[in-house]
């Protein structure tokens, strides 16, 4: 008998070794994909992914800080000071709010297409989400609290350009699956569609993708645990919202899709799931030698074309009154 003590010791030992790692392992998992970088204002730019496209990145840039842009700020449902970047256009069709990605700035991920919404003349509205940039926040949510972020940012552009202006959200990566779950949310009335470049379905799924691909496996239980963990001190959960959820519930808001093929991070096949539960006008643009959030940088004159189109035809540049 006193083996069989020593043997259920031994396992619960064991057991409770295991949980603790495991535990150990889901809040590390936590604290790794949300917290802000303190050092960083925007995730270095990887020269293999963007080299090609670095100097026109750099003169998109330039020519933004070269611009009478003013800086805003707003004030979060949750109290944090809002950090953007408004310049208005002469004579101005419409609004372009710009949801940035992952711990990325509105001016770095949109560098080179700002130049291009202000000559069609949209007014440029350009937050830095929270927990990045310029903005207040120690977590990054994954769209779940920028969604919200973006209906207060959506209203502050209705109210500063007046309802009579089409307003579109058009964001990349995380931006992306944010302005795409905003549309779940009580927007104003003059949102006419929503631009998604490479975005993903659910905080839950990249988070469980991504940590799978670096560490060969991520169990589901373990995301829970992280997804506790990010509620109890980042006041938010994985499972909170989703894009495809969103997608499916909008019948109003059309939406242009976009996707790069060869996209390493956010895999296409969570925008064609956003596509196909879209219950709106949609489009899609697929770019068949372009990474992650680089199709409007691969294939610019197609993209332009289509972006042109689909604004045109929602009521941005010569859309008929």
């Amino acid at each position: 008998m006193q083996w069989i003590k020593i043997m259920l010791i031994v396992l619960l030992a064991v057991v409770g070794s295991a949980a603790l790692l495991l535990a150990a392992f889901a809040f590390l998992l936590f604290l790794f994909a949300s917290r802000r970088l303190a050092r960083l204002s925007a995730l270095p730019l990887d020269p293999k992914v963007y080299g090609p496209y670095l100097p026109e990145m750099e003169r998109g840039a330039a020519w933004f800080a070269a611009q009478p842009a003013e800086t805003v700020s707003i004030r979060s449902a949750d109290g944090l000071r809002l950090a953007g970047k408004v310049l208005p256009a002469e004579n101005a069709v419409g609004t372009m709010l710009l949801m940035h990605g992952y711990r990325a700035t509105g001016v770095r991920d949109f560098s080179c297409v700002l130049r291009f919404y202000h000559e069609q003349g949209y007014n440029i509205v350009l937050p830095d989400e929270r927990a990045c940039g310029e903005s207040e926040g120690k977590y990054i949510t994954f769209g779940v609290k920028e969604r919200e972020d973006c209906q207060l940012w959506a209203e502050y552009a209705a109210a500063r350009f007046g309802t009579e202006l089409p307003l579109f959200l058009d964001g990349v990566s995380m931006g992306a699956a944010t302005v795409l779950m905003a549309t779940a949310l009580a927007l104003p009335q003059n949102v006419r569609g929503v631009i998604a470049d490479c975005g993903f379905t659910s905080p839950m799924a990249i988070i469980g993708a991504v940590a799978k691909k670096a560490l060969g496996c991520c169990p589901a239980f373990v995301l829970r645990l992280s997804s506790f963990f990010a509620g109890c001190i980042g006041g938010w959960r994985y499972d909170a919202c989703s894009a495809a959820d969103a997608m499916r519930q909008n019948k109003n808001i059309p939406v242009f899709f976009a996707h790069g093929e060869k996209d390493d991070f956010v895999p296409v096949s969570m925008t064609l799931e956003n596509h196909a539960a879209c219950a709106a006008e949609k489009g899609l643009f697929l770019a068949p030698e372009a990474g992650h959030g680089l199709s409007y940088l691969v294939e610019r004159e197609r993209c332009e074309a289509a972006l042109l189109r689909f604004l045109a035809r929602h009521g941005g540049a010569d859309s008929p009154q």
